[in-house]
């Protein structure tokens, strides 16, 4: 299993999950028509930015980008606590990092 940054990931549509859409907008209180718009946008796509990934989790940015930081487990590998890619690169660097949604970054909007 990859982790960490996952490369050639293409921005694409994924089938709605009404029960995650859900889980979200009644734990995170959401309950103004735009704000729930937006959360359902999101979760149309196979990728998230920070900002919304925080605002759906209710996570600080500052902790998703923890979790997205390289670390060490007790065998010497390497774990991300939330894999990213760059679908969009600039001309000389890789671009904006992205939440890829997976299995991690879905057990957190469960949470």
């Amino acid at each position: 299993m990859q982790h960490g940054l996952i490369e050639g990931i293409e921005v694409q549509f994924v089938k709605f999950d009404d029960d995650l859409y859900n889980h979200i907008i009644t734990s995170r209180n959401i309950t103004d028509e735009e704000g729930q718009a937006k959360v359902r946008e999101a979760l149309r796509y196979n990728i998230f930015s920070r900002l919304m990934f925080s605002d759906m989790t209710g996570v600080p940015t500052s902790s998703i980008a923890h979790k997205m930081m390289p670390k060490f487990d007790g065998k010497g590998e390497i774990y991300t606590g939330l894999d990213y890619t760059y679908p969009f690169p600039c001309l000389s660097k890789n671009g904006f990092q992205f939440i890829l949604r997976n299995e991690k970054s879905e057990e957190l909007l469960r949470k």
